[in-house]
């Protein structure tokens, strides 16, 4: 009886050294593949906008600089969950309060937006006419911006 608990307990923690051991290669390598895909975005726009050295390098800033104020503003995520919930546990609802939640939130967004719109605007006026024109029509297509700031890129949004 004791040797087949034994058995039982060693069959169990191997599972589970082989299923962490698994999940920390599974994690590495998909770590290393959104690396290469995020770069091979940022080349191929490159590519497609004929950038020169200096223009990438602003571009990838221009990046890093909106994942930034992307993530300063997801600090307060934390905070509105907490207000939405101290709101929705109050025995009667408060319209105009959660009207003030929202708005206060949109605002926020909007700042954030306008800024990399601003960041974005400088940036072009740093590539040529022709270059100018090619990224106005890449900015048009859905997905793109989402794609060119976000920290998964999408290749499919170049074609």
């Amino acid at each position: 009886m004791k040797i087949r608990l034994l058995w039982v307990v060693l069959a169990v923690s191997l599972a589970l050294n082989l299923s962490f051991v698994g999940v920390w290669g599974y994690s590495a390598v998909t770590a290393n593949e959104t690396a290469k895909e995020d770069s091979g975005f940022i080349d191929e726009v490159a590519d497609h906008l004929l950038l020169t050295d200096e223009q990438r390098n602003g571009l990838l800033a221009l990046r890093a600089q909106a994942q930034g104020r992307w993530r300063s503003l997801s600090g307060d995520s934390g905070s509105l969950r907490e207000s939405v919930a101290r709101s929705l546990a109050t025995e009667r609802f408060d319209r105009d309060q959660a009207k003030d939640l929202v708005t206060g939130r949109f605002e926020q967004r909007a700042e954030v937006i306008s800024a990399i719109m601003g960041d974005l605007h400088a940036f072009m006026a740093t590539l040529s006419p022709e270059q100018r024109d090619a990224m106005l029509v890449l900015v048009e297509r859905r997905g793109f911006l989402r794609s060119l700031f976000s920290r998964r890129s999408k290749s499919a949004q170049m074609r």
